[in-house]
């Protein structure tokens, strides 16, 4: 399955899904829209894993895809939620009473883009690997602002540089490929208690080998 693909879906799933509980309820959702496409069901006729154990290491890869050549394709989700209170659509109560969508989280979507990396270095029974991440906080996709967040018990310095170079990269990480940051609009049919629109974004990655 290509990034053009993977990205068709997001789209698709964007008109039907605008909005999840969790991150897991994210997961159903993708995996049912992947088992639903007509075009991904005749191409590929997809086996789907969730929680897929990593032979070599005590982790899991989130969605994992098997197409009818035995050829697998990695998935990590995250889902950022900033805090809303409550939302309602289609008579469905969403309680965004808490936030999620901090900077410690977004780093923890550099580490899935590593976990894949380390998985299409060790593991060849795999073809591709995608990260993706799904948030409604403009916090991180607004036009200018850097992070960092240091992981000490790493002593990785992680750098989110939007305003320069479009790129999240890691200081003195054992895998350090830089992966262009690239936003796509998800959704905008929430509306917070003021009547505003709540707009989600996606980002995507494709791991490379």
């Amino acid at each position: 399955m290509d990034f053009q693909e993977i990205y068709n879906l997001m789209v698709d799933l964007g008109k039907e899904r605008p909005i999840f509980y969790s991150e897991g309820d994210f997961k159903v959702a993708l995996c049912q829209k992947i088992a639903s496409s007509p075009e991904i069901n005749k191409k590929y006729n997809f086996k789907i894993r969730a929680e897929f154990p990593i032979s070599y290491a005590d982790k899991s890869i989130d969605i994992v895809l098997i197409d009818t050549e035995n050829r697998k394709y990695a998935i990590e989700l995250k889902y950022l939620k900033q805090k809303y209170g409550e939302v309602v659509y289609n008579e469905e109560s969403f309680n965004f009473i808490t936030s999620d969508a901090s900077t410690e989280k977004m780093f923890r979507y550099y580490k899935d883009v590593e976990k894949l990396q380390d998985l299409l270095k060790k593991d060849s029974r795999f073809e591709k690997a995608y990260a993706i991440l799904l948030t409604n906080n403009d916090f991180f996709y607004n036009d200018k602002y850097c992070l960092k967040y240091e992981d000490n018990d790493r002593k990785v310095i992680y750098q989110y540089k939007k305003y320069t170079e479009n790129k999240l990269i890691a200081e003195n990480a054992k895998i350090n490929i830089p992966y262009k940051i690239q936003w796509h609009p998800y959704s905008d049919k929430i509306k917070d208690k003021d009547g505003k629109n709540i707009e989600l974004k996606f980002l995507i990655n494709e791991v490379k080998k």
